[in-house]
């Protein structure tokens, strides 16, 4: 029954070769598109979910009321002294980590006499931040721990930043680099490079406090967001 049914179908797809050709394409393009958005979905749907703790991490935006519009918008930006409040006024909060970045950031390689041997330019992935972002996230460390940017003027590079750097991510431990010509920063730990599918794309992390952030951690304008 079933070998007559498909040879019924045979002749009837020979016989109507137009009719065919357009169904046979169409249900090819439909099962590709379903794979594509499937595929895609898929991958938007991964972004952090391999934090361990990923079901107790909050971002905190600004949202932001304006008198001639009636819609309501959201900036990653928060004024300066929102970490500390938090710290002091929600002890519920296991960790409150600041996340930084100006973007178009310019990064300078030093040799052992202070002077600048390589210049580099970074459009985006330069973040200064606290050693309680690596309590919250699990990024993996190939040398040194959250520790090392315990103290101001220390940074912390992706290996593949490291290597782009130094040539070797092991040579670039105990380095030091500029950013935008401010203070020199002591490379204390390399990171594994980022995964694809996290909002968080480190290339260098430096100290939060450091250089010209510092003013940040002094600041109680509440008015202001230039964090983000």
């Amino acid at each position: 029954m079933l070998k007559n049914y498909l040879k019924t179908a045979l002749r009837n797809l020979v016989r109507r070769k137009n009719y065919t050709v357009i169904n046979v394409t169409g249900l090819a393009a439909g099962i590709a598109i379903c794979l594509v958005l499937f595929l895609v979905i898929r991958y938007e749907m991964s972004f952090d979910n391999y934090h361990q703790r990923k079901d107790r991490i909050y971002r905190v935006l600004t949202e932001y009321h304006h008198a001639d519009s009636p819609d309501i918008f959201y900036g990653r930006g928060v004024p300066a002294p929102l970490p500390a409040a938090l710290k002091t006024n929600f002890p519920q909060a296991e960790r409150v980590a600041v996340i930084y970045s100006e973007g178009n950031d310019q990064i300078q390689v030093l040799d052992d006499n202070a002077q600048p041997v390589k210049k580099f330019k970074e459009e985006h992935g330069v973040f200064f931040t606290e050693p309680s972002l690596f309590d919250i996230f699990d990024f993996k460390w190939l040398a040194g721990s959250p520790a090392s940017l315990k103290n101001l003027n220390s940074a912390v590079l992706t290996k593949t930043i490291a290597e782009k750097y130094f040539g070797d991510w092991q040579f670039a431990m105990g380095k030091t680099i500029k950013w935008n010509n401010q203070d020199p920063l002591k490379i204390t730990g390399i990171l594994a490079d980022i995964p694809e599918n996290s909002d968080l794309q480190f290339k260098v992390v430096i100290r939060f406090g450091t250089g010209s952030t510092a003013r940040y951690t002094r600041s109680t304008n509440w008015d202001g967001t230039g964090t983000s």
